[in-house]
């Protein structure tokens, strides 16, 4: 298989600016696309036959294949030397992101943001690597747009020049990537801030409600992930390099702050659900007590229209003309008395 050049477009997901254009039809049966790149920078395309057949002296290569192909898990098991505990855990259903140093290389499982159509970014994806001196091997089940990034270099001809080229241009991806998703979840947020006297108390809630509900993955993933940049720093492997440990060190720094980040996305989120229900609570709290004085004020005025209202004989002023007159005008003194009372009081 050749990895085709395609006509490339640009749209705009989850405040993510991504290119369409490498789309799954470019799969052959499982392999995404595979590069090996000379001393020269030269990079040639590599199709199964290529794939299969060992590396030329001083190249290094890429295999991108899909983890959900049984090709692809053929070749893992049968034809590309690795462990079976590696490829275990590259074919993994559910992974969590780690780091793994073996003898021969070192096994990476990272998470980004799905930038897939009809998906939310906060339904992440995962991308698993195995990463030698000579040989990149990733796998995935769903688009991971950082590696469409990383393909589209090779594809131009000025793709990653080793192994830690690729990890760290990946895991940058992956970290840019999230960084635009948070931004705007703490968009969503100042946004809330602004708008939260002006909103309903039902649209406030679902607004905080999904806020929550977008942070949680994030903070699940990114803290372990954040541990998996700092142990690439600290690794000695025959792979990486110095500047490649600097790199990935900043992108370990940059994740630290994006859980931070996370962490503070959600204390105001709290601070605004905690905000909402004391309106709610001191709205309920004013309504009791308005009904409550309503009640008081008329309770004794219901007692004496009861009372006067009982047809036996004695009623007083039952024969009198002015007798209803007269009962309104001591029921409306009544209440005066009552209202006067309750400032007494300082009840209103």
């Amino acid at each position: 298989m050749r990895c085709r050049h395609g006509r490339h477009s640009t749209e705009r997901v989850g405040g993510v600016d991504i290119h369409s254009g490498l789309q799954e039809s470019d799969e052959d049966e499982g392999l995404i696309c595979a590069f090996e790149r000379r001393d020269d920078r030269i990079t040639l395309p590599l199709d199964w036959a290529g794939v299969e057949a060992p590396p030329a002296a001083g190249r290094w290569r890429w295999v991108h294949m899909n983890r959900a192909s049984d090709r692809a898990a053929r070749y893992l098991e049968e034809t590309s030397g690795l462990d079976p505990l590696v490829v275990e855990a590259l074919l993994m259903e559910d992974t969590r992101p780690r780091c793994a140093p073996m003898s021969d290389g070192t096994l990476i499982i990272l998470r980004g943001v799905n930038l897939n159509p009809n998906s939310s970014p906060e339904d992440m994806v995962s991308i698993r690597l195995w990463v030698e001196e000579h040989r990149v091997i990733s796998l995935r089940q769903r688009q991971v747009y950082a590696v469409q990034s990383i393909r589209q270099a090779w594809e131009a001809g000025h793709g990653p020049d080793s192994p830690a080229d690729f990890v760290c241009d990946l895991a940058l991806g992956l970290s840019d990537q999230i960084s635009a998703v948070i931004r705007e979840i703490e968009d969503n947020v100042d946004r809330l801030e602004e708008e939260d006297e002006e909103m309903t108390h039902t649209a406030l809630r679902a607004s905080l409600m999904d806020v929550r509900r977008t942070a949680v993955p994030f903070r699940r993933y990114l803290s372990p992930q954040r541990d998996v940049f700092l142990q690439l720093n600290a690794l000695k492997a025959s792979w990486l390099d110095e500047d490649a440990r600097i790199r990935l060190h900043a992108v370990g720094d940059h994740t630290m702050r994006q859980v931070e980040d996370l962490d503070a996305v959600r204390e105001r989120a709290t601070i605004l659900a905690e905000e909402l229900n004391t309106r709610l609570s001191e709205q309920l709290n004013r309504n009791m007590y308005l009904l409550s004085l309503v009640a008081a004020i008329f309770l004794p005025l219901g007692l004496i229209t009861g009372l006067f209202g009982i047809n036996v004989g004695g009623i007083p002023l039952a024969g009198e003309p002015m007798g209803f007159a007269v009962v309104s005008i001591a029921l409306l003194v009544l209440v005066g008395v009552e209202i006067a009372l309750f400032k007494l009081l300082k009840w209103i």
